[in-house]
């Protein structure tokens, strides 16, 4: 349909409802995106329902119809009664696969898919107002998702260690439709923490008061297993005071971590978000990247990360290149999900100030691990 088209039904359509509209698959691509700000839809939620391109592909390429009814049916999970007959008109040798549902077709589809509503996505996921659902659930399940994320997101709270990772993980739960309600940080005395990020841990305060979030902060001796017994006490305490119904982490490839976070959530009768899972690693760098967040690295402890990288930027020129590089000779997690390094963030699009660095001191280990202490203004 042709957008000038469209652009008069809806603003016909928007004089006519005070209760709002439910657009399917549209906006398409920026130029549908300005579209809609120009007849005033300007503060709608779009909800992105992902699933995985070869699952797409096999539900589509199943899909027939009855040439004469139009009924549709799909050859796996809703076929019809006897092979070949429609159950409605009955007719004979008239279900047929259409066109856009052949193989090459919806790789064309998805292939403009990428190319031209995944960047308009972003451009919605900068104003938070995108709310991603899994879609490879049965219907029921996905429905019922969209309508909880639809009337609200849930109160969550953010396992924070002011890291690249637990930054990009609440990003994802604000951009799903919830409320940060609490960040919770877990200063531990055990520099070679299990579970913990060490490293300038201290200046999540500095961090939170740019989030506009409120923050509990808990200390712990860092003995291994025992030191969880601080986190479940944190998070009882962000749901008796917040109202919390999840908690956020940023755990990539941790089973450890993940295994026992998830477990504590399970036994307080609340949700475990870890959006970050299984992601490719690269993704996850370069998003932070593609955003321009203001990342540095605090401390390093693998072979080729010397001190030499502690204040180095993640945005800067060759940085991810030279991460990939240490990756191919010696095998290291370029993410940093194995201790390689770990990181500061200074800004990112939830702040609303940048932070600057006051003081800071290099702290050379044993081992060749080494620390930048830094004091944030």
């Amino acid at each position: 349909m042709p957008e000038e088209i469209l652009k008069e039904i809806l603003g016909k359509k928007l004089e006519e409802t005070k209760k709002g509209i439910i657009l399917d698959g549209t906006p398409r691509n920026k130029e549908q995106k300005k579209m809609l700000e120009e007849i005033g839809i300007k503060k709608s939620q779009i909800i992105v329902i992902e699933v995985r391109e070869e699952i797409v592909i096999e539900r589509i390429s199943n899909r027939r119809t009855c040439n004469k009814c139009k009924r549709v049916y799909n050859t796996k999970t809703n076929p019809p009664k006897k092979e070949g007959i429609c159950d409605d008109c009955g007719s004979e040798g008239k279900i047929i696969i259409r066109e856009d549902d052949k193989t090459e077709a919806i790789k064309k589809r998805l292939r403009i898919y990428r190319e031209e509503t995944e960047p308009m996505v972003k451009e919605y996921e900068k104003e938070g107002r995108v709310i991603r659902i899994n879609g490879e659930p049965p219907i029921e399940e996905v429905r019922e998702e969209v309508m909880k994320r639809l009337v609200r997101g849930k109160k969550m709270a953010v396992l924070y260690s002011g890291g690249k990772d637990s930054n990009l993980a609440m990003l994802y739960a604000k951009r799903r439709g919830d409320e940060i309600a609490c960040l919770i940080t877990i200063e531990s005395e055990n520099k070679e923490s299990y579970m913990y990020h060490t490293p300038a841990i201290t200046q999540t305060k500095k961090q939170a008061e740019a989030l506009g979030i409120p923050i509990i902060t808990t200390k712990t001796k860092g003995i291994k297993e025992e030191e969880l017994k601080e986190l479940k006490e944190a998070i009882k305490e962000a749901i008796e005071k917040y109202g919390v119904e999840g908690i956020v982490t940023g755990a990539i490839e941790s089973v450890y971590q993940a295994s026992r976070i998830g477990k504590i959530a399970e036994e307080e009768g609340i949700e475990c978000y870890n959006p970050l899972w299984k992601k490719p690693q690269k993704e996850v760098l370069q998003e932070i990247i593609d955003e321009g967040w203001e990342v540095i690295i605090v401390g390093t402890g693998a072979e080729g990360l010397d001190e030499r990288w502690l204040g180095r930027r993640l945005h800067e020129p060759g940085t991810l290149s030279d991460l990939q590089r240490l990756e191919e000779k010696y095998g290291i997690n370029i993410a940093g999900e194995g201790g390689e390094y770990e990181s500061l963030v200074l800004w990112m699009p939830m702040f609303n100030k940048e932070l600057k660095v006051k003081k800071k001191e290099i702290i050379r280990e044993e081992g060749g691990t080494a620390r930048l202490i830094v004091e944030l203004e």
